[in-house]
């Protein structure tokens, strides 16, 4: 993946186009990520809004098992 490039987000039995925003990887930002390579991935197209959520904390928190497996890939 490279920042700009379109891809679609596999989540939970749906699928989403976005468009990647910036990567960082190890905490720096980084021009690609490889695969298998662990990174930090801003997306346009999608808002926390649009993840499953669970009661928590102060309100609600992403629902960790829904977004388990969830998978980008390239448009």
């Amino acid at each position: 993946m490279q920042p700009g490039q379109d891809a679609v987000l596999h989540l939970a039995g749906d699928e989403r186009a976005v468009r990647v925003k910036s990567i960082d990887v190890r905490r720096r930002s980084a021009a690609a990520a490889g695969a298998g390579e662990e990174a930090g991935l801003y997306l346009d197209g999608i808002t926390a809004r649009d993840l499953p959520t669970v009661p928590g904390g102060d309100g609600s928190l992403i629902d960790s098992d829904a977004v388990a497996g969830t998978r980008l890939v390239s448009a």
